[in-house]
């Protein structure tokens, strides 16, 4: 977390979030492995029936899961997408 200012600790603080990417964030977080789920049950529905759909909609969660920790990684040290606390 940045602290600009230099805060202590104990120091009464307020918490600094930039516009839009905390609902930016919560946004990709539901969506992408919802959708990735729904892809992936419908692709192995179409492969496999059932068992395909449940294998697919497996995969896709794991595929939306780690896309969202790739750009997780990725957006870790842009300062823009940083929570930052000043006094």
């Amino acid at each position: 977390m940045l602290n600009p200012d230099h805060c202590d600790v104990g120091a009464r603080v307020q918490v600094t979030v930039a516009e839009g990417s905390l609902s930016r964030s919560v946004l990709y977080a539901y969506t992408s492995p919802l959708l990735a789920l729904f892809a992936g049950a419908l692709s192995g529905s179409a492969c496999g029936g059932e068992a395909g759909a449940i294998g697919g909609a497996m995969g896709g969660l794991l595929v939306g899961w780690l896309g969202l920790r790739r750009a997780q990684r990725q957006s870790q040290h842009d300062p823009r997408l940083q929570i930052s606390i000043r006094s």
